[in-house]
């Protein structure tokens, strides 16, 4: 497959496209990046699995300790009493669970307290763009990017809406995700970062996303090809096939998969 250009492996469910990626791809480069012309190798389809139950969207992100230490530059509480979970800036009361629960763990209701947010009082007055930690992390992400000043938040914020999860919210659990969506929110990172010579592999990750936001994750995918990166692209969806500049068609199911039906331009294809 060429470099610096996005590759779509396509072909029926069954046909052996992961498995390529995984094993003739992936296991093979990932060893010594350099020698096939690569930094290095990013498997975004991979999530780790064992965060899922704590992780967020601010999570994959990796903005949580920035956020935090904005919070802290517009009052004296140190940083990480702004960060989820925290000791020191938790709800009393709830204990920072935002609900409150009766002896045998059945949740009661919403903390009225903190009104779920499961944060205190003293942290709840600090406001960067005029709201506080809680809101801003309940807030969708198209919301925000009306109202966050910060330039480094805010280039995040609109890359996930160039992305198409503008409708997500920083609070929102990993696990609640699909597989699409959580591979357009790893791709951020790259998107506005200064990574070049990188192997990207994605899996569907148009999985979950409206018909009307194609455009947006191709125009998203071309920006990360424009920084001299390379896209790996498992897909079924036709508009994102059509619109690489390489396809690799696998045909057959199960034992019978892993066969090359095509591998060239998509103009060819569709005269084949």
């Amino acid at each position: 497959f060429p470099k610096n250009a996005f590759t779509a492996i396509c072909g029926v469910s069954g046909s052996g496209k992961t498995t390529f990626v995984k094993q003739a791809v992936c296991n093979t480069i990932i060893k010594h990046p350099e020698k096939h012309g690569f930094y290095g190798v990013q498997y975004l389809a991979q999530y780790n699995t064992s965060k899922l139950n704590s992780s967020t969207v601010a999570t994959i992100l990796k903005i949580g300790t920035y956020i935090a230490k904005l919070y802290e530059k517009k009052s004296t509480i140190k940083s990480s009493n702004f960060l989820p979970g925290s000791s020191d800036g938790k709800c009393c009361a709830c204990m920072g669970k935002g609900y409150i629960y009766s002896e045998f763990d059945e949740p009661l209701g919403i903390c009225e307290q903190c009104s779920g947010s499961g944060y205190n009082e003293k942290i709840l007055k600090v406001k960067i763009s005029n709201i506080n930690i809680s809101e801003l992390y309940m807030k969708n992400l198209e919301d925000l990017n009306d109202i966050i000043d910060d330039a480094k938040l805010k280039s995040i914020i609109s890359a996930a809406c160039e992305l198409g999860v503008g409708y997500l919210s920083l609070s929102r659990c990993v696990k609640t995700l699909s597989k699409g969506e959580t591979q357009r929110l790893s791709l951020i990172p790259i998107l506005i970062g200064k990574e070049e010579k990188q192997l990207i592999i994605l899996d569907e990750p148009s999985k979950g996303l409206h018909a009307v936001d194609s455009e947006k994750l191709i125009c998203a995918m071309r920006k990360v090809i424009s920084k001299n990166n390379t896209l790996l692209v498992v897909e079924h969806n036709p508009d994102l096939i059509l619109n690489a500049d390489y396809i690799i068609e696998f045909g057959g199911t199960g034992v019978s998969g892993g066969y090359l039906l095509y591998q060239g331009t998509p103009e060819k294809i569709t005269n084949t």
